[in-house]
């Protein structure tokens, strides 16, 4: 077991809203003025996936004996990768969701191809468009007093490049 050395250890919420404290088999969890324990074979479902706003989540619910739902923000995937890993050894009788994508792996022969891949999943099932004329910056120019049209035309051939997988957008080359 790759995590059988750990036996106590506190997992802190990077928002500060709460923190899990694994001790020997049970977690001792915190979060939102609720308290809570529960042993690894009470976990229905341990979740491991990527934040919109920057770090990871770590999800544990248990629906068997208690009715707990707790989401863990850890800012560093190294700490949140040995969280889920350490839950999913133990709790062996929960269902496992890793919703992080794993790390995009290229091959040699891709980088002396020069194919071009989304920077976050490494899809080659990009988009390339010009960035068109932007209404918003030259309204909000226009009301202040600038130039309007001239502002909205600023940066309208610029490349931009869309990933049709993640939906990430992107400057070529960058």
């Amino acid at each position: 077991m790759l995590y059988a050395h750990i036996n106590r250890k506190e997992y802190k919420d990077t928002r500060g809203t709460g923190k899990i404290t694994i001790n020997g088999d049970f977690i001792l969890g915190s979060y939102a003025f609720t308290n809570y324990i529960c042993s690894f074979s009470e976990l229905s479902e341990v979740k491991f996936r990527k934040s919109n706003h920057g770090g990871f989540f770590v999800d544990i619910i248990s629906n068997k004996l208690k009715n707990i739902s707790h989401s863990l923000h850890i800012k560093d995937k190294e700490t949140a990768d040995e969280l889920y890993g350490l839950l999913t050894e133990r709790a062996i009788n929960a269902v496992h969701y890793n919703l992080v994508p794993e790390e995009p792996n290229f091959s040699e022969q891709d980088a002396l191809d020069n194919v071009a891949r989304c920077p976050d999943c490494g899809s080659t099932s990009l988009s390339a468009n010009k960035r068109g004329f932007d209404v918003l910056s030259a309204v909000t120019s226009h009301l202040i007093g600038g130039l309007g049209v001239l502002s909205g035309s600023i940066g309208m051939n610029d490349i931009v490049v869309a990933c049709l997988r993640c939906g990430n957008k992107f400057e070529p080359g960058k």
